[in-house]
């Protein structure tokens, strides 16, 4: 079952400083020359970015001299690797940690979340309206989106919430995704393609939002081609 996608080129990200700055440490902030020669022990082959490997093996000098990059390096690493520039700009104060993978949405403790549901959930193992009405403060502490999205979250329309739907509910959009394409049997290589294209999707929406130029406009074209019955419309429908 091909599929075409086409979609408009995008303009080459261009970094910009997002003029945060960190809290006052103890410890004094290191020149840009200093940070530069940190960074050529760091990356010693000249390869232009450095992976949790360089990390591992630099991790004495990093705690005593740029402590934040071993704290933060996951928040700037880009496919697993970190940039030079991304480095000094990490090192030099000019990137503010977000705390969290995706910062429009907050991270959720999914064991807490678990015990709730385990709570709240009839004997059947799922939630019912009538078990929101019962434990509706218990809910409202502990995650308020399953009292006001629970017909959302109710992804096999069952007018019940099982254990699988809140956890893909929790866990973003690629848990949900990933829901979704499990109920579909076979098209493997169109799922990747889906995969794919959710995730330039999300990397689109973040150079936005780190102030980069993105000429998409949300603008995305798909073609799905096939026999009738080899499960165009439900791929569709996922997208």
């Amino acid at each position: 079952l091909p599929l075409s996608l086409h979609r408009p080129q995008s303009m080459p990200p261009k970094r910009s400083a997002d003029g945060g700055s960190r809290p006052p440490s103890s410890r004094a902030k290191k020149t840009r020359q200093e940070l530069i020669r940190i960074w050529e022990k760091l990356d010693s082959s000249s390869r232009g970015h450095v992976t949790a490997s360089e990390v591992l093996k630099q991790s004495k000098l990093l705690e005593s001299e740029c402590p934040e990059f071993i704290r933060d390096f996951e928040q700037v690493a880009k496919d697993g690797r970190v940039s030079r520039a991304d480095f000094l700009e990490l090192c030099l104060g000019r990137r503010v940690s977000t705390g969290s993978k995706d910062p429009s949405k907050p991270a959720v403790d999914m064991a807490r979340l678990k015990k709730m549901f385990d709570e709240v959930a009839g004997p059947g193992g799922e939630i019912r309206v009538a078990d929101l009405v019962k434990h509706k403060a218990r809910i409202k502490e502990v995650f308020p989106p399953l009292l006001e999205k629970f017909s959302e979250i109710d992804l096999d329309m069952s007018s019940t919430v099982s254990w699988a739907e809140l956890e893909v509910f929790a866990g973003g959009t690629g848990e949900w995704l990933e829901y979704q394409l499990d109920r579909i049997i076979g098209l493997e290589l169109l799922k990747q393609q889906i995969r794919q294209f959710h995730h330039s999707v999300l990397l689109d929406k973040k150079r936005r939002e780190a102030g980069n130029m993105v000429k998409t406009g949300g603008k995305y074209h798909m073609i799905f081609q096939g026999n009738p019955g080899t499960g165009k419309t439900s791929l569709a429908r996922v997208v």
